[in-house]
């Protein structure tokens, strides 16, 4: 028994100078030799890492951590609308500018009950755009949320009550469109030469047929509000008004008159709001194009013969200088059109009647 013991006592003291034999049982400073028993650590020998600080020295490489947000360098300009802004136009985009494009960048609107808003998003270079698919709830407040890589930033704004539904029958109403009103957006570096030239008013006949319109427009006479029955009256196909109250009409060629010059205004669009009471119509704006080689002897002869726009392509190098470009005609016969965009055209109920005018069915007493 004496003899047992003292092997037994011996193999359990050569285990704790030697080691064991279970993996990563070796006390600090020994490491596994190759049968697995416990030796003393040599300098090439490889040691485990010391956690003893509570520190993993694991890498997980697929871990980028925040590295995308910290590398966002885009930031939010500006947004339209504003945030408090009030008064905005149902039918009005969310736009938000970043200082720089990314593409990770999207919109997104709630009413005032917390209901998202249905609404397509464009990004394009910076620039986030959503547009209601059906308009914004009139009289509402709404809150637009954008999210970009560099974080979330949200707007709040009310719109106006334009957009509500008809509370009259707007069938048989003529409508007086004054141009000299509206806000001329395009061609903005020919603003001072338009300047009074588009001193215009257009009579516009209302028809309710169904889920559509008919409308008859008619020149007026001068300084009045009565059809001019010396020139024939345009109409449009007629408009789907599924979207009451707004509408969009077009496009046709109007003759109009500008600088004294017999003009087209060629691929007119309309569109605009019907007010609730059917009183007027508003956030009417006005689309088109005019031809320079109609236009140009007209711009010829402000100058006082000093630059002669009598040539279309002289006429459109020209016109650059001023930061307008010529662009392709709606009728495709060239690229010699100035593109004209108005806005916020003033178009109130009138007691004027339209007769409709055919071309054949004007006076010979007519000039």
């Amino acid at each position: 028994m004496r003899r047992i013991t003292t092997l037994i006592i011996a193999a359990t003291i050569g285990c704790s100078s030697k080691g064991s034999t279970t993996v990563g049982d070796c006390p600090d400073g020994l490491v596994q030799d190759t049968d697995g028993s416990c030796i003393e650590a040599t300098d090439g020998d490889e040691t485990a890492p010391d956690d003893s600080d509570g520190e993993t020295d694991d890498i997980d490489e697929n871990d980028d951590g925040d590295e995308n947000e910290d590398s966002c360098t885009v930031e939010l300009e500006s947004s339209t609308p504003s945030n408090g802004e009030a008064g905005v136009y149902w039918r009005d985009a969310v736009v938000f500018t970043l200082d720089g494009p990314d593409e990770t960048a999207v919109v997104s609107v709630v009413d005032g009950d917390g209901s998202a808003v249905d609404g397509a998003v464009e990004n394009n270079e910076g620039r986030v755009t959503w547009t209601a698919l059906g308009g914004l709830t009139p009289s509402s407040e709404h809150t637009a949320t954008l999210v970009w890589c560099g974080g979330e930033e949200a707007v709040t704004f009310t719109t106006s009550d334009l957009g509500a539904p008809l509370e009259t029958d707007i069938d048989g109403n003529v409508y007086v469109l004054d141009l000299s009103s509206a806000t001329l957006v395009e061609p903005a570096g020919l603003g001072a030469f338009l300047d009074g030239a588009l001193d215009i008013q257009l009579l516009v006949s209302v028809a309710v047929v169904g889920s559509e319109l008919d409308f008859i427009g008619a020149a007026t006479e001068d300084s009045s509000l009565e059809q001019d029955e010396c020139a024939p009256t345009f109409g449009f196909e007629r408009i789907d008004f599924s979207s009451e109250p707004f509408f969009e009409a077009g496009p046709i060629d109007l003759p109009v008159d500008i600088l004294e010059t017999s003009l087209t205004l060629w691929g007119m669009y309309l569109s605009g709001t019907f007010e609730a009471d059917g009183g007027g119509m508003s956030a009417m704006g006005l689309e088109g194009a005019l031809d320079i080689r109609e236009l140009g002897p007209a711009f010829g002869d402000l100058t006082g013969g000093l630059i002669d726009l009598t040539d279309p392509d002289t006429a459109c190098g020209t016109i650059t200088l001023f930061g307008v470009s010529c662009q392709a005609c709606p009728s495709g016969d060239g690229d010699y059109c100035i593109g004209v965009d108005l806005d916020d055209i003033e178009a109130d109920l009138t007691d004027s009647t339209v007769v409709p005018i055919e071309p054949e069915d004007i006076s010979d007493e007519c000039e």
